[in-house]
């Protein structure tokens, strides 16, 4: 459910919410499914908002924690653009 939440914040381009409801699911949950895609998408509010540095280190982090997921994938591709 805070997943889904963070998403609805994102869509409505309101990134800080977004980025500390996503950091909810990474921190309540992090064995779940969910936490290395929240990962993912907290980098990628912090890039909306223009802290490039910042979502890069996320990214990595999801890399480093969750290196078989499917969100490590999607992070490393985000590092490379």
């Amino acid at each position: 459910a805070r997943y889904r939440l963070a998403e609805t914040y994102y869509n409505e381009k309101n990134y800080k919410s977004a980025a500390l409801k996503f950091d909810e699911v990474a921190t309540q949950a992090p064995d779940s499914v969910w936490a290395p895609w929240a990962m993912v998408r907290q980098g990628e509010c912090f890039k909306a908002m223009g802290n490039n540095d910042a979502a890069k280190l996320f990214w990595e982090d999801v890399v480093a924690k969750y290196p078989k997921s499917k969100a490590a994938k999607e992070a490393k591709t985000l590092l490379g653009s």
